[in-house]
């Protein structure tokens, strides 16, 4: 445990001085529901609410000092590979194979972008929680206490991050396929059913909890599927996010086995073949796991438990449902784990392999795996500067995907935030070249306009956004601002109106309408609404509408 624990703070160390980057802007320092518990029971959903407890936990201990959070993410993952650790001794019995499995875990590169991003702590805190519960019903019958206690954790992981609902199933699987403990009688079909069965009722409630949020907030049933993958993934049907899903297979496969090139933002352009080489090495790739899953059944059920590992937990982060992004190192987070468990199981059959006096085989295994660990942990340790910064991530991200629309409006943004406006334009722009069928680069090319004092560029822009997505009041609101900026009040007012009434609520439309009616000299509408603004006082839309939420 001591040796996961420095080697840990060996690695994540220099991520204690980096500052907030990407997300985090958004989820810590302007998220008002940290600020106070009220606010905090108010204005936080259902969606991962212990993560965003953990967030509020963070801010009363220590305000807006990245340290702080960084350190808590440092913890958790330490946490999760000694819950890592757990599983696999109570699964195995073999303390070398645990720790080999939990330095790989601990050290895996891809695993940066789950750890040194605030945002991303749901991953980290649902393996914590979700290994913990997986070591605790990994016994031959578990008593009712320990049933209980993993009940709770898992519930604790499913709000955390919801992706944890495949967890009963790859439980069940494991318990008919590898008793707990090599050498130990498999229970009844029906007994492991019995004892798995209240984890499969959390993931039903969890499950449909997400399905009712996504038809209400997409739709009807019929149209939420087709709605969300033609916003979210650049316009494609539901039928070819499945397909370029496919070839993003053989990327997550390389991001396991060689992690080189890691990058904030992996491109795959909406206009790529269909049935191009990548779709199709993917569908080799898919039939080729669950083949070896297969075959090792009866020669190594370890093997068949890890790659179901793998498949299971990369199941819901595969498009399914669809999201916006087709790679994210984040999702490998914990499927990686099946991943490290076949390593080690590996490294673990080569150390054993020869007679017991045959040292040379115990000290190559142990060879290879602590070359694993150090290029890792050297990998992982030049990662980890990378998110010192929104300049320094982006800046890189780019080196790697030079085509990434995401990555040279977020460092066109940085630029912005510290006044380099020469330099925010230009990025921005190249964002606008990459994706100009999106409404968010023109709005935010028409904010560094604005900044920069070009106000009739800044309403052309604003003009562009507005008409891709017309009912966005945000776009309206920047137009009529910029409208305003120019001179021209007439068309101010009138972009003003429109934005009250896709949103009756908006208090700063209503003030920015009271002061144009009151220079019009239109007292009567300039009172009303400024008394529209003191009643609907609220949070509202950013001004230059730079908000980089993502679906994640």
């Amino acid at each position: 445990m001591l040796s996961i624990i420095l080697l840990g703070i060996v690695i994540y160390g220099n991520t204690l001085p980096n500052g907030f980057t990407y997300d985090d802007h958004f989820q810590i320092e302007q998220n008002e529901a940290l600020r106070t518990w009220s606010q905090f029971v108010h204005r936080t959903s259902l969606y991962r609410p212990l993560t965003k407890l953990t967030w509020f936990a963070d801010y009363h201990l220590w305000g807006l000092n990245p340290l702080g959070y960084h350190l808590t993410n440092l913890i958790l993952h330490i946490l999760a590979s000694i819950a890592l650790y757990s599983f696999v001794w109570r699964l195995l019995r073999r303390h070398w194979s645990a720790w080999a499995a939990s330095i790989i875990f601990l050290a895996h590169p891809v695993h940066t972008e789950s750890v040194a991003s605030v945002a991303n702590r749901g991953d980290v805190l649902a393996a914590v929680l979700v290994f913990s519960a997986w070591a605790l019903m990994t016994t031959e019958r578990p008593a009712r206490w320990t049933t209980a206690g993993a009940c709770g954790l898992f519930l604790l992981a499913l709000l955390s991050k919801e992706t944890t609902a495949v967890f009963p199933v790859l439980l069940l699987a494991q318990r008919r396929l590898l008793p707990a403990g090599q050498g130990r009688e498999r229970t009844p079909l029906s007994t492991d059913l019995k004892l798995v069965s209240p984890l499969l009722v959390l993931s039903a409630i969890a499950l449909g909890y997400a399905g009712c949020k996504l038809f209400i907030t997409w739709g009807t049933f019929g149209q939420t599927w087709g709605s969300m993958g033609h916003s979210l993934s650049g316009g494609r049907s539901y039928g070819e996010i499945l397909i370029t899903e496919l070839g993003a297979v053989p990327v997550y496969l390389r991001l396991l086995v060689a992690p080189s090139g890691l990058r904030a933002d992996y491109y795959f352009p909406s206009d790529a073949p269909l049935h191009g080489m990548d779709a199709w090495l993917g569908l080799v790739f898919v039939a080729g796991l669950i083949t070896i899953a297969c075959l090792m059944l009866r020669r190594a059920a370890t093997v068949s438990i890890g790659l179901l590992w793998f498949i299971l937990f990369m199941l819901p982060v595969s498009n399914i449902v669809p999201g916006a992004f087709f790679v994210a190192e984040r999702y490998l987070y914990i499927p990686s784990g099946g991943f490290c468990l076949i390593g080690a199981v590996a490294l673990d059959r080569l150390r054993r392999a020869g007679a017991p006096s045959a040292m040379r085989f115990q000290w190559g295994a142990t060879a290879l795996l602590a070359v694993v660990t150090l290029s890792f942990s050297w990998l992982t340790i030049s990662r980890n500067r990378e998110w010192r910064d929104d300049l320094v991530l982006w800046r890189a991200t780019l080196r790697e995907n030079p085509l990434s629309a995401p990555a040279r409006t977020n460092l066109g943004l940085a630029e912005m935030a510290r006044k380099n406006y020469h330099e925010a334009i230009y990025h921005l722009e190249q964002a606008v070249a990459l994706r100009p069928d999106l409404a968010e680069p023109h709005n935010n090319l028409g904010a560094a306009y604005g900044e920069a004092g070009r106000s009739l560029d800044a309403v052309a822009q604003f003009s562009v956004a507005a008409a891709i997505a017309p009912q966005v009041p945000k776009f309206r609101y920047n137009l009529a601002l910029a409208h305003k900026e120019a001179g021209q009040i007439d068309s101010a007012i009138r972009e003003l109106v429109r934005v009250v009434e896709l949103w009756p609520e908006f208090a700063g439309a209503h003030y920015e309408l009271g002061l144009l009616y009151l220079e019009a000299g239109d007292l009567e509408d300039a009172r009303r609404h400024f008394a529209l603004s003191g009643r609907n006082a609220r949070d509202e839309p950013d001004e230059n509408g730079s908000g980089r939420t993502n679906t994640r």
